[in-house]
């Protein structure tokens, strides 16, 4: 659902996607990075860095899970964590997305 949605917020950028989750992030963050006023305008600060700290979160659980090295059980609670994140991270990047299209219209 992130990927989705920062897929969207590329798209409305002008920008083609990329093929993992984090190398569609840093294109994102490039361009936002040469025009601040487009990165203030459509983008919370802290956003990329606290998807990115998702991200390693969510893959740890999922080699975990994987490997089997703590009971499924175990991993229930931080996996609900990771999915409660991953909703509202993939919610602002819808907003993001939204703002994005609203702006190529103009």
């Amino acid at each position: 659902m992130v990927e989705d949605r920062v897929n969207s917020a590329l798209t409305q950028a002008g920008l083609a996607p990329g093929q993992k989750l984090g190398t569609k992030l840093s294109k994102l963050e490039n361009l936002l990075k040469s025009e601040r006023a487009y990165r203030e305008a459509y983008f919370e600060p802290g956003l990329f860095e606290l998807t990115r700290s998702w991200i390693k979160r969510r893959n740890k659980l999922m080699h975990e899970l994987a490997s089997m090295l703590r009971p499924e059980p175990d991993l229930d609670a931080e996996f609900a964590a990771v999915a409660q994140q991953g909703e509202a991270l993939a919610r602002t990047f819808a907003t993001a997305g939204r703002r994005l299209k609203k702006r190529r219209r103009k």
